[in-house]
């Protein structure tokens, strides 16, 4: 599997240790730190990028491509692509399903009449 990284977003991974975490906590939202997590019941599978290591969760659905993007705003941070989706959200213009696999969403079940 292939990673590609933004040269701002590797310069700022190796600002902080030259590390990437990416998981999901329990209510699947996705978390992208350059520190570990203090969960120490996560497990990791390590992959190499160029210029910093990238450490996944190892329950997560893993893509062909691992896209990294830096981001300035709200502050200056790194955020992670599944193919170039965003996990966890449909885009309705172009359709895929794809976007909500890493995190074991289906979209087209039903939703409860209730929300708690």
């Amino acid at each position: 599997m292939a990673v590609v990284a933004d040269p701002e977003a590797v310069r700022f991974i190796a600002r902080h240790g030259g590390r990437l975490y990416v998981y999901a906590d329990g209510a699947g939202m996705k978390h992208v730190k350059t520190e570990a997590p203090h969960n120490a019941s996560l497990r990791f599978e390590q992959i190499e990028a160029n210029g910093f290591l990238m450490y996944v969760a190892d329950d997560l659905a893993q893509p062909d491509t691992w896209h990294v993007k830096f981001h300035h705003l709200p502050y200056h941070h790194v955020d992670v692509l599944w193919d170039g989706d965003q996990p966890g959200l449909v885009s309705l213009f172009q359709g895929r399903r794809r976007a909500a696999e890493p995190f074991g969403l289906d979209v087209l079940a039903p939703r409860p009449e209730r929300w708690p």
